[in-house]
């Protein structure tokens, strides 16, 4: 629901309204948030669209692209770590077994209606004919023309006949589901929606009511399939969906194991009752302060062991033996071990931010200052209208 705002913003600059850079700054890292596969596709169709809307307008085509990088920029805090540091967790599980794309394809014929995994109803593809009718009776304008061409490219992606394209480009396979497609496919039909109403309605007094018929006719076979969740169910929801709740029943707070580090196992952890510390086999050791990422042993050993934790191991984590920093080993389970030598020790663990993490809200801060040294300048270097 993001993903309109910053092609709002667009409008808004290419308008002249000095407003425009502002949201599309901000919508744009709010999306990046949101859903980082949705934000690729919606930079995707920004860049195309600035290019095309200010092909004749340099100075406010380098605004729309200074915006865009902003947006990037504000949100860095989130995706440099989560890229950068995606090599040590297993990603390629995102795209095996129930959630491999070759399981997920749609038939054209099953793709709209209300029947389907996601159910969309007849509107999105009765704009979609009706942009291509008005190009056919001489409707000339580019950007309903790339826009259908976009949105007929989206249809075919969710179809088999686009495998071989899910096969070889890069990140498609982390989709996982191709109708999730069903998303931008619907930006774009509610742009192409606009284009239309503005071009064929603004003259007549009761077209913005039709547009609202058409979408509340398509709505209500929607709600009629509601169902409303049963009291166990909301019980259910009530006790478990929450951190303590997760952690007291040992529930899993993903679908499947990705964030896990390479090679690592849950054997050993499996075994080991919630909220656990220390894991078996290890030394023995007395929990003095515990939370996630902050962790006070003490030990006490008449020669040298080996402490293991059960927390995995991930870049950020430290250790300190008696205040003085040791280094920090993976098991072969890929949990943390501590090499411990004899005698009494106090031991803290503590989680601090990956250097990657440090960079992007460096660069998130960087962006956020720039924007806001960009908005009081006195300059005004965002007013278009000049």
């Amino acid at each position: 629901c993001l993903a309109s705002y910053p092609f709002w913003g667009l409008a808004l600059m290419h308008k002249g309204n000095k407003h425009g850079f502002t949201l599309l700054v901000i919508s744009l890292a709010l999306v990046i948030l949101a859903h980082n596969l949705t934000a690729l596709v919606v930079a995707a169709f920004l860049l195309l669209i600035s290019l095309y809307l200010f092909r004749n307008r340099v100075r406010v085509l380098w605004q729309a692209l200074t915006a865009m990088l902003l947006g990037i920029g504000l949100s860095s805090w989130f995706w440099l770590a989560a890229i950068g540091l995606k090599g040590h967790v297993r990603i390629d599980e995102m795209a095996q077994g129930r959630f491999d794309f070759h399981h997920h394809f749609t038939p054209l014929t099953e793709m709209f209606g209300y029947e389907a995994v996601v159910p969309v109803g007849w509107v999105m593809p009765l704009i979609l004919l009706l942009a291509a009718a008005a190009l056919v009776c001489g409707y000339k304008a580019p950007l309903v023309t790339g826009l259908l061409v976009a949105g007929a490219v989206l249809v075919v992606l969710q179809t088999s006949i686009s495998e071989p394209l899910w096969e070889n480009l890069p990140l498609l396979p982390l989709f996982q589901f191709p109708w999730r497609l069903l998303g931008p496919l619907s930006l774009v039909t509610a742009i192409l929606a606009g284009l239309l109403f503005y071009k064929y309605r603004r003259h007549r007094r009761f077209g913005k009511w039709i547009v609202i018929i058409l979408i509340a006719g398509n709505a209500i076979p929607l709600f009629r399939q509601y169902e409303p969740l049963s009291d166990n169910y909301h019980q259910l929801i009530a006790d478990s969906v929450n951190p303590a709740g997760i952690r007291k029943q040992g529930l899993a707070a993903t679908v499947i194991d990705e964030y896990l580090p390479q090679g690592a196992s849950k054997i050993i952890s499996e075994r080991v009752p919630p909220g656990s510390v220390v894991l078996p086999g290890s030394i023995p050791a007395k929990v003095t302060i515990k939370n996630s990422i902050n962790l006070t042993l003490e030990t006490a050993t008449d020669e040298p062991g080996v402490l293991h934790l059960a927390r995995w191991y991930f870049p950020g984590w430290h250790v300190a033996i008696d205040g003085k920093e040791h280094p920090l080993l993976k098991d072969r389970f890929g949990n943390i071990k501590v090499d411990v030598p004899a005698g009494q020790h106090q031991i803290h663990l503590w989680m601090g931010q990956p250097v990657l993490r440090q960079w992007g809200i460096a660069a998130s801060l960087f962006s956020f200052f720039l924007l806001v040294l960009l908005r009081v300048s006195s300059k005004n270097v965002i007013n278009i209208s000049e």
